[in-house]
């Protein structure tokens, strides 16, 4: 069935004005879009139609936790709900930059921004760990290495358990 698409310059759900998309997984798909509330940068979320039962139930579960989490390193929950046709989305504040995979492709982390990245991750990890949950994508596509954003790692694959991020590393 597929997820719907969304061209720039549209308007999802009266708030959410469409920018481009940003990336497509088994789950769904990804738009960076602007907030007309705030005027602010987001990621819109939508799981991709006709989903099983365990995914609908997984991306509310998502939306539902990510809504409690507070935290610098962990991506802000903005919206999520589900439109009138049945179309189940997942609005985050949106992490300009690139993930850690890209970034190790141009070369290694000095020693010092490693173990900085691991504190981060550690403590991101921990915040979300003392709430029950448990971030099951650790990956370097997962990590978001932004500039100048003072977020460091997040999840900016739509397929993602739980979207996570820690503090930037320089």
């Amino acid at each position: 069935m597929g997820t719907p698409s969304l061209p720039p310059g549209s308007l999802f759900g009266n708030r959410f004005l469409i920018a481009r998309l940003a990336g497509q997984g088994g789950m769904g798909t990804v738009y960076q879009a602007t907030d007309q509330y705030s005027g602010t940068p987001v990621a819109l979320k939508l799981l991709q139609d006709g989903g099983h039962p365990e995914e609908l139930e997984r991306f509310q579960r998502e939306a539902l936790l990510l809504a409690e989490l507070r935290h610098p390193g962990i991506v802000s929950h903005i919206s999520h709900g589900q439109t009138p046709d049945g179309l189940r989305y997942l609005v985050m504040e949106w992490l300009a930059g690139h993930d850690l995979a890209q970034h190790l492709q141009r070369g290694p982390l000095s020693l010092t921004d490693s173990l900085r990245l691991l504190l981060r991750i550690a403590q991101s990890l921990a915040t979300a760990h003392d709430r029950g949950i448990i971030h099951r994508e650790r990956r370097q596509k997962n990590r978001n290495r932004s500039l100048p954003s003072h977020k460091a790692i997040h999840a900016q694959r739509p397929d993602a358990r739980c979207a996570l991020c820690a503090q930037r590393l320089l």
